[in-house]
């Protein structure tokens, strides 16, 4: 019983789409015709041919900027985390073994893929049949 004292009995009338009679429906219907409609114009400002940037200079401009910032840091660094992978049930990726020789590898196989990848093909076989 003490699992039941949140639960709500909606046995009453009022609830549901039955309810015809708790609300007023002219107010619904009739809000239609209390809107208007206005045309609303988006301004935007009109820039003389003088004025306009050119993208090439607003990009050398950007660039510019990039190289001196002392702030921004090398995004591209590797960075490493101390506790990669500890206390996750994911394992290590290094128990995956490939193919230490190019000779264990074969890729025959993409010569069956058809004409569309003969490209690969050779890449991968080095015109090997």
């Amino acid at each position: 019983e003490e699992s039941r004292e949140n639960v709500v009995e909606y046995g009453e009338e009022g609830y549901g789409e039955e309810d015809q009679d708790t609300f007023d429906v002219t107010v619904i219907q009739s809000a239609g015709d209390t809107l208007k409609h206005r045309k609303v114009g988006l301004k935007f400002p009109v820039l003389s041919p003088e004025d306009a940037v050119e993208v090439a200079d607003f990009i050398s401009s950007r660039l510019g900027d990039a190289d001196v910032d002392t702030n921004a840091g090398a995004r591209d660094a590797k960075m490493s985390f101390a506790d990669e992978g500890r206390g996750t049930p994911a394992t290590s990726l290094s128990s995956l073994n490939s193919s230490s020789t190019e000779e264990e590898q074969s890729y025959v196989y993409l010569q069956r893929w058809g004409p569309r990848f003969s490209r690969l093909s050779d890449m991968f076989n080095d015109g090997e049949s």
